[in-house]
């Protein structure tokens, strides 16, 4: 019977050990699973940090680095190629459309997200065409023909230059009339708007207008809705693009006209009305397409009627 017995507790014992093994083995398992797993995280978030802007700034997207289109007579005839060396050395391309001599607005476009300024060819010849403004458009750095690599901070020199060159260029002109005769229309479209919006800010006194199509309030509040999977990790994305904390700033006399795609699929279309109702301006119109999406809104039903008719306002010059 006590043999029995003492069988018995030493089988129990062994199972017990047998199951303390296996336990300690799972432990061991989950840790190296969850280690290999953070590890993997941190090296995918380190990843990501380091080549955001390659997702930011996608301007290699349909070899737009390689070729850039010119225009075809007879807007050729008023057209002029420019490369201005920023204060950091890098070189920008720049696209002027000039009427002639005589003081006249100048339209400065600048340009969305993807492609490159020969995209606005067609744009530009139907605006240059059906108004008395002039028209520059210019790539940022590391798009179409211009060098270095883009970033906000590099960005905003460029649009530094991009001023010092209008006033080369005498497309600046001390106004006459200061509500009235601003010599500059900045056109903003996409991520392009957010450079708008920081040159009128650090330009004030020479913006008669701005005119914004399906713009955001910041980087950190976009790039979840691109990119879902990265709402948690916002904090991770270095540059800002903080239109929302700027667009208040702006000259109050300044004239701004907002256009919106409802069925945007990258930007929110609550950024434009909140953009809207952020802003200062006396003299504000937003106007909001319920079939646009974020890169269709030039073929709206109405959308060249309402710019012509604000260009058409805003061209004279007194």
């Amino acid at each position: 019977m006590c043999n029995s017995i003492i069988v018995y507790i030493q089988n129990d014992i062994r199972g017990n050990q047998n199951n303390i093994f296996s336990m300690v083995s799972l432990i061991s398992f989950i840790k190296g699973t969850t280690i290999t797993a953070l590890v993997a995280s941190f090296i995918g978030l380190g990843a990501l940090y380091y080549n955001q802007n390659s997702l930011i700034y996608p301007s290699w997207v349909n070899n737009a680095r390689v070729y850039v289109r010119k225009p075809e007579f007879p807007l050729s005839n008023y057209f002029q190629e420019d490369y201005i060396t920023t204060k950091d050395n890098e070189s920008i391309q720049v696209y002027s459309f000039i009427h002639n001599e005589e003081k006249r607005k100048t339209l400065l476009m600048f340009r969305p997200n993807a492609g490159n300024i020969g995209d606005s060819i067609p744009l530009i010849k139907i605006l240059f065409e059906s108004h008395n403004l002039n028209v520059v458009v210019w790539s940022y750095r590391g798009y179409g023909k211009s060098s270095g690599k883009p970033t906000e901070k590099g960005i905003k020199v460029d649009s530094e230059s991009i001023y010092d060159f209008l006033v080369k260029k005498e497309l600046i002109y001390e106004p006459t009339n200061e509500l009235i005769d601003k010599p500059l229309i900045l056109h903003g479209t996409s991520i392009g708007g957010a450079v708008a919006i920081n040159f009128a800010y650090e330009h004030k006194n020479v913006i008669d207008s701005l005119i914004l199509e399906n713009t955001f309030l910041s980087l950190h509040k976009v790039v979840p809705y691109i990119f879902p999977w990265l709402k948690h990790f916002t904090f991770l994305v270095t540059d800002k693009w903080q239109s929302e904390s700027i667009i208040g700033k702006l000259d109050p006399q300044m004239n701004l006209l907002i256009l919106n795609s409802m069925k945007d699929e990258i930007v929110p279309s609550s950024h434009s009305k909140e953009l809207y109702e952020l802003s200062n301006s006396k003299y504000k119109k937003i106007h909001r397409f319920n079939r646009g999406h974020h890169n269709d809104l030039i073929i709206q039903d109405g959308y060249f009627e309402i710019l012509h008719e604000f260009l058409a306002q805003r061209e004279i010059i007194i």
